[in-house]
This record gives C-alpha cells, structure tokens and sequence, in this order.
C-alpha cells in the first residue's frame, strides 16, 4: 500500500470516527467481538477452551490495565484449558425449537 493510499484511508476513518463518540463506541465493540471471534478459534485449534465475559467494571479495567482515555474495555475473556471432566458443550435446546426458516 502506497502512502498516499494508507493516508486516503486514515482521512477517510477521522472523517467518520473522530467527531461521533458513539460510533468510536460502536466500532470498538465490533472490532473486539471479531478480534475475540478469532482468538477463539485459534485457542480451540491449539485444545484451548475459551469464555467471553460481559457484565465487569469498565473503569476498574481500564485502570488495572492501564488503558487510556481512547480505549474502552468491551470483553474479557477467558483462555486456558478445560478442566477435569467439563463437558464440551453445555445442553442446548433442539435447534427445531429455537429457529424457524420462513
């Protein structure tokens, strides 16, 4: 990629992003959800189990990890491997029962 081209691109996202705090918020969680998407499928190809967690101190987070003003915990997750007879997946209701194709 050419200068001229990575400097089209970074104009083009301060345009959208940089005056739009909501869509700075946004963007971050779609980023993360496809960064965790990914980091958890690269921990199941190496035998890993993994657990995205929601519901934490955004705050707290930020401080404990020393994150700055423009960075927003979004996920926390969890990576190590299974423990001692953990089942691999959790019951699930009958797909029939939770989806309709229409």
């Amino acid at each position: 990629m050419s200068a001229d081209t990575a400097t089209q691109w970074i104009n083009g996202a301060d345009a959208l992003y940089s005056h739009d705090p909501r869509m700075q918020r946004d963007e971050a969680v779609r980023s993360a959800t496809f960064g965790a998407a990914t980091l958890m499928f690269a921990a199941a190809a190496y035998g890993l189990s993994t657990g995205a967690m929601i519901g934490f101190d955004p705050d707290a987070v930020a401080q404990g990890f020393g994150l700055s003003g423009n960075e927003i915990p979004v996920l926390l997750m969890t990576v190590g491997r299974p423990a001692s007879g953990n089942w691999p997946q959790k019951p699930r209701r009958p797909l029939d029962q939770v989806l309709e194709f229409v």
